[in-house]
């Protein structure tokens, strides 16, 4: 009797639908993973900003996920301004490595200078 309603069980079973379950609950899973360790560039831009000098102008900027990294060209008004931006860049928590690069002075006596700044993406994924 027990094998026979086991039977009647299998045969309304709809394998079809069952699969397609077991595919979406994968799929699922992957989103939120996805969407778990998605960087936030709202944050990440904001806390940039609240980083830089006033005396500091961007010229370009571009980030890289692959590479955790910020790179930017930009002017200030002098070498101290520049000193102190990278002194704050490297005091925050977010901020793994900051790199300066193509410093030059321009005639209208700014400095014009590249930073490339590895940051940890796990300050500013999803919460």
């Amino acid at each position: 009797e027990l094998d026979a309603k086991i039977a009647d069980l299998e045969k309304d079973r709809n394998k079809k639908v069952e699969t397609n379950l077991i595919v979406l609950n994968k799929q699922l899973s992957l989103i939120s993973t996805l969407l778990d360790s998605h960087i936030i560039w709202s944050k990440a831009l904001n806390k940039i900003e609240n980083l830089l000098q006033p005396q500091v102008q961007f010229l370009s900027f571009s980030a890289t996920v692959s590479d955790n990294k910020f790179e930017f060209k930009a002017l200030a008004t002098n070498y101290t301004v520049v000193a102190k931006q990278i002194a704050t860049f490297t005091s925050d928590d977010s901020i793994k490595d900051v790199a300066l690069t193509n410093v030059h002075v321009l005639t209208s006596g700014k400095l014009e200078f590249n930073l490339k700044i590895e940051f940890d993406k796990t300050k500013f994924i999803k919460e």
